[in-house]
């Protein structure tokens, strides 16, 4: 039988009164330094209860180390097979399938991509000679006064010289006629593959029958390497027998791992004459920058020089002719 003890009365009554604010809450407050009494307290009633050990562990559930039920060794087996209808789980959304419910992946978009062209408009438009509504100067392997004035002091140096590509056909906008490495480019994890065909003409109207052209990609670098060639094509072409019309075609994938963020890349093109029959066709030329897929090494691309035609049957055979074309032009 359980036993009570409780706190009586009178002993309640002779405990010291503590301090409570208008609450009842019991409150903390300071003696004067000088007083005799000391802080009051609150003795809260003691009450024990006790219990005969055969009625508790009687009445109370005791922990045992035995199991109660034995559980049966059933073996299992299937009975029945039910197969989920995939098409209650999945739907195909642009080619990919996705669960039910969920949204598709994003779509990769191509920003990087761009076709590029050259037209009058370009710095290098050759306006003096008229032989082609559209014929820019080349880079020359020399240079003098004479280069100079033959250019429009337009070649200031001696060597390989950009296309300034003008017309954006689509595609990120150029820089300076070169296609510039942005961190956006770097981030997608891809490579880009790189294609020019840059259409010239060789000839000449004097003793010499063989001059050398050239046409590269080139990485230009910001400090530091100004000029890092990436892929040329190009030799000696000969002009014994008329005029010759090259067409020079390169390509180069650029790997994502090999990019830096500003990197320029540029067409740029040589030859070994400043000869007003050395040029380059702005109808027959063309930069490309085409994206590939994570897992795409290259795409079909021309890569060698080919003998093409000249425009409308050839050029004129004298500067005063050309000379006139060019008065009579819009331009």
């Amino acid at each position: 039988m359980a036993q009570t003890n409780i706190t009586t009365e009178q002993e309640q009554i002779e405990l010291r009164e503590i301090r409570r604010n208008s609450s009842k809450q019991i409150v903390s407050y300071t003696l004067e330094e000088d007083s005799d009494k000391d802080y009051g307290y609150h003795k809260v009633p003691g009450k024990v209860t006790k219990y005969d050990a055969a009625v508790y562990d009687r009445t109370i559930d005791q922990l045992s180390n035995e199991l109660f039920v034995t559980i049966p060794d059933v073996p299992t087996e299937i009975v029945e097979q039910k197969f989920v209808d995939e098409s209650n789980v999945y739907e195909v959304i642009d080619n990919t399938l996705v669960s039910i419910g969920e949204e598709p992946p994003e779509e990769f978009e191509d920003v990087f991509s761009g076709r590029y062209e050259l037209t009058p408009n370009a710095p290098s438009f050759r306006v003096r000679y008229g032989w082609n509504d559209n014929t820019h100067y080349s880079g020359i392997s020399y240079y003098s006064g004479d280069v100079a004035d033959d250019t429009d002091d337009y070649i200031r140096f001696a060597g390989f010289k950009e296309i300034y590509w003008d017309r954006t056909v689509f595609g990120p906008p150029l820089s300076e006629g070169g296609y510039r490495i942005t961190k956006e480019l770097i981030d997608s994890g891809r490579d880009i593959q790189i294609n020019a065909t840059v259409g010239m003409c060789q000839g000449n109207d004097n003793e010499h029958t063989e001059i050398y052209q050239y046409v590269r990609i080139n990485r230009k670098r910001i400090p530091g390497e100004p000029n890092f060639g990436l892929a040329q094509v190009g030799g000696l072409q000969s002009s014994a027998n008329g005029p010759q019309y090259p067409m020079f075609n390169v390509t180069y994938v650029l790997k994502n791992q090999d990019m830096v963020e500003g990197d320029l890349i540029e067409i740029q093109t040589k030859t070994g004459s400043r000869n007003k029959r050395n040029f380059i066709y702005g109808d027959k030329s063309i930069f490309e920058v085409i994206l590939l897929e994570l897992e795409q090494d290259s795409i079909p691309y021309p890569s060698g020089t080919t003998q093409g035609e000249g425009p409308n049957g050839g050029l004129p055979t004298n500067l005063e002719e050309g000379a006139a074309a060019a008065a009579s032009s819009d331009r």
